[in-house]
């Protein structure tokens, strides 16, 4: 999936790049990114300092099936019945001249369909900046085989 701005953005930042999901049997959602245009604060060493911003260089799925509305976007995806507290809220990528190569995963929980959901990049703010849309077919994947 190529990245294209979030819906109403209009900063600086012009993140591109791939995206592609998994989905594995014990209810964990990969995501595996390559990103570019990203901001210097999204460094590894930087990171640290924005302890505490919500969403800070996160890459997330969110609820949505769209990336050209931002109402319907929604919030981060996980099933809320069996899954206490947000799992995406932790992750981030570490960016490098701009680049990040990467992945994430979350136990979203099982049976759960990531399938045509936005995933959505998130600047060193926590704002929105950039949106893709998972694929309608995503193969489930032994987590064992993955990276």
């Amino acid at each position: 999936m190529n990245l294209a701005a979030y819906p109403g953005y209009v900063g600086d930042l012009k993140v591109t790049g791939d995206i592609n999901a998994y989905l594995a049997p014990t209810g964990h959602a990969h995501l595996v990114y390559d990103l570019q245009g990203l901001e210097d604060a999204c460094k590894t060493t930087l990171r640290e300092s924005l302890e505490g911003v919500g969403n800070a260089c996160g890459i997330h799925i969110h609820e949505g099936k769209s990336c050209d509305d931002a109402t319907a976007v929604g919030g981060h995806y996980y099933d809320v019945g069996s899954i206490s507290s947000d799992p995406w809220s932790p992750l981030g990528y570490n960016s490098k001249y701009g680049h990040a190569q990467g992945g994430v995963k979350a136990i979203i929980g099982k049976g759960e369909d990531i399938a045509g959901r936005a995933v959505v990049v998130h600047d060193s703010t926590g704002a929105r900046v950039a949106c893709a849309l998972l694929s309608s077919k995503l193969a489930e994947m032994d987590e064992s085989l993955m990276v």
